[in-house]
């Protein structure tokens, strides 16, 4: 068949059926390379014989990744073709476009004994999504998955035809009532799921989870185009509410619940290229908080001191991702700045609107997110849990009623564009969701409900530790990510260790570690006070209570007075006088021009002496033993065994007493001392290999 006097191509990679020049595509094709190394790795992956001259057949574009061309339309000389990553996949490919070959989700059943938890197993010759959301890439370097459940048994792993896996998906269980967290089950995959598949996940996690016990309210999963279309056919057989919010499983209702989180930054994204008319004659515009961040950049007192410059350069998709940026920049101080700067007439009077729609849009974020019971702010009156007597009902019953009627409109042309974006439908399934399980909750007797608990952040925080295990872990192999996995279920961490990570603390703890699936014991990892040794053994016989100079006293005798204030003293003469000084000396000058109020503490200089004498070996103890468990207790029993820290107080009723009293308070404070040290000492060095953790991260979301 030809098309315009040109040859038709047919895509040579197997189980494609994509041929070129035909009326329904026109896609790009590529020829074998002319170097017989990659030559030969092209006939491999394409079953051609080794005899068989391919120097005539193509491969379409739909094998290759983006990061394998150079420039839009030039193919890197040593890409070689994969399964298909590309994001035009279509239903020519037979082993991705149908639901063929999905096989049963199953159980398994010797894994998480203590908590009675299963595992899910999944055929991954499919990408099988979770309930949250599938977002880390996993190199295409396969590792041999007959031995995978010695690597860790938390899922089986099926392939069909070796296909080689591009990304992973991980389910995460989260407790409404108390707060426990529990990965659940995770999958290898090659491409997209359908919709179908992805509601036979879900059904049979539920069924599973409701077998063991537990009461399934809910699932949280963004805004992606198979979760809408799944969440949307399950909806489609309850036919009793105005717009489908929840689905049914065995009798029980499940609401559906998009991720108040993106759902706040799809509302900003949105703003920033179009108006959003969210009443009759109110328009919101962007443009209106960024004239208000540039004129606040000039004063020299800011009133948006969280927002930079860099929070606006939506080039960077780093920053565009990052959700605490949308938070900052629609907030109520933005509001508040914004009503502030039209009353001034330093904006027009429609900026009003802005600064009416992004107090509302903070409200709502505000309802969905409470962590406490009663909010801690006059001015925050949703920042706070779910109760009869809150406002959040009423709230949310008024914004249904409105948020109907809102319009996004494009700025360029002026067209409606409300249908091209989906976090309007988003916010009212999540909101009448909320009002449900509510009042189901009501009904089980729960008193308030926090809303931070119907959010993913509990599997961002797994996708961030999953990252961070050892190195900038974006791209792992198979096995890579399967070990990081593993180091984060047995060793509880729970949390990422990058403060510049995308989600906060969740405050969940895992449910079950896993450790019942370890053979081997868990070793103690305690020392005793004779197991103390220094870098420098010479060191351990030193004398630290020497006397310090004058000019390095300064700042020591400001921190023996905060010591010495933080600790409970007895109503004792001697004991008082081992702590204060009689006298004004040469060691307290620095302290004399800072107590402007008479509340400083002016410790003798036998006390700062003693203090210095604590700080130096704890300095050296901790580059041995900083690692190990226990650590207060640990150098305070070494410091027991010392004959000087014994005799220091003098007092015969209070000595042991005092003691303790010092060390509690001082061995933390000196901790701390000694870290933020380390980390400032570092911090050239820390920059440095943050600014190549966000490339990584930029090229990896890019």
């Amino acid at each position: 068949m030809e098309e315009r006097g040109q040859r038709a191509y047919a895509c040579k990679f197997p189980l494609c059926n994509s041929v070129a020049y035909r009326k329904d595509r026109n896609k790009r094709f590529f020829k074998s390379p002319s170097d017989q190394g990659i030559q030969q790795l092209w006939k491999t992956i394409c079953n051609i014989e080794p005899g068989v001259r391919c120097e005539n057949f193509r491969i379409c574009e739909d094998h290759f990744r983006v990061s394998d061309f150079r420039g839009s339309r030039t193919l890197c000389p040593f890409a070689v073709p994969k399964a298909v990553f590309n994001d035009r996949v279509n239903d020519e490919h037979s082993y991705c476009g149908t639901d063929e070959g999905i096989s049963e989700v199953e159980i398994e059943d010797n894994v998480l004994p203590s908590c009675d938890l299963k595992v899910l197993e999944c055929d991954v010759s499919e990408e099988l999504p979770s309930l949250a959301k599938p977002d880390l890439a996993v190199n295409e370097q396969c590792q041999n998955f007959e031995s995978v459940e010695e690597v860790l048994p938390v899922s089986n792993i099926i392939t069909e035809d070796n296909q080689p896996s591009c990304s992973f998906a991980a389910t995460e269980a989260r407790g409404i009532r108390k707060r426990w967290k529990q990965p659940i089950a995770y999958y290898f995959t090659a491409s997209t799921i359908s919709a179908v598949a992805l509601k036979q996940i879900i059904v049979k996690a539920v069924e599973k989870l409701k077998s063991l016990g537990l009461i399934v309210l809910a699932t949280v999963c963004d805004q992606g185009a198979t979760n809408r279309s799944a969440m949307t056919q399950l909806c489609s057989s309850v036919n009793d509410t105005p717009l489908g919010y929840h689905f049914e499983v065995d009798g029980s209702k499940i609401n559906c619940i998009f991720d108040p989180v993106h759902l706040l930054k799809n509302t900003r994204n949105a703003l920033i290229e179009n108006f959003i008319e969210f009443a009759p004659g109110k328009r919101a515009d962007f443009e209106h908080i960024l004239m208000v961040f540039e004129s606040d950049q000039k004063k020299k007192f800011r009133s948006l001191h969280k927002l930079s410059r860099e929070d606006f350069n939506f080039k960077n998709s780093y920053t565009k991702m990052k959700v605490s940026v949308a938070a900052r920049q629609l907030s109520y101080s933005v509001a508040c700045e914004l009503e502030t700067y039209v009353s001034h007439n330093q904006l027009p009077p429609n900026a009003v609107h802005t600064a009416e729609f992004v107090h509302l849009i903070d409200q709502l974020f505000d309802s969905c997110n409470g962590t406490t019971k009663y909010s801690k702010r006059e001015s925050k009156p949703l920042r706070c849990a779910i109760r009869e007597d809150s406002p959040h009902i009423n709230f949310w019953t008024d914004l249904l009623a409105k948020i109907n009627n809102w319009k996004i409109i494009n700025k360029a042309t002026g067209k409606n564009v409300t249908n091209q974006f989906h976090f309007i439908n988003g916010w009212k399934v999540t909101i009448r969701s909320i009002i449900a399980i509510w009042h189901d909750l009501q009904n089980l007797g729960l008193e308030y409900l926090c809303g931070r608990v119907l959010n993913q952040d509990t599997v961002e925080n797994l996708f961030c530790c999953v990252r961070q295990h050892g190195i900038a872990n974006t791209n792992p192999t198979c096995f890579q990510f399967m070990s990081a996995l593993k180091t984060y279920v047995l060793n509880n961490l729970v949390m990422p260790r990058n403060s510049q990570s995308n989600c906060k603390d969740d405050g969940d703890s895992l449910l079950d570690n896993l450790m019942a699936l370890l053979k081997e014991g868990v070793q103690d990892d305690s020392v005793s006070a004779t197991d103390v040794v220094f870098e420098d053994e010479s060191l351990e016989h030193q004398d630290f209570f020497t006397n310090v100079n004058v000019e390095d006293i300064q700042g020591l005798a400001y921190v023996s007075g905060y010591i010495v204030k933080k600790m409970a003293v007895p109503d004792c003469a001697p004991c008082k006088d081992a702590l204060h000084s009689p006298d004004v000396t040469p060691a307290h000058t620095t302290i004399m021009f800072r107590d402007d109020g008479k509340r400083l503490v002016y410790a003798p200089e036998s006390f700062i002496n003693f203090v210095n004498g604590t700080n130096e070996p704890l300095c050296l103890f901790l580059k041995t033993c900083a690692t190990k468990n226990f650590l207060e207790d640990q150098f305070k029993g070494y410091c027991m065994s010392k004959d000087t820290f014994q005799n220091f107080f003098t007092c015969s009723s209070h000595s042991a007493q005092m003691l303790d009293e010092f060390f509690k308070v001082s061995i933390p404070f000196l901790i701390f001392k000694y870290v933020n040290e380390i980390n400032k000492g570092s911090q050239h060095a820390a920059t440095r290999a943050l600014k190549k953790h966000v490339s990584k991260i930029q090229k990896f979301t890019s």
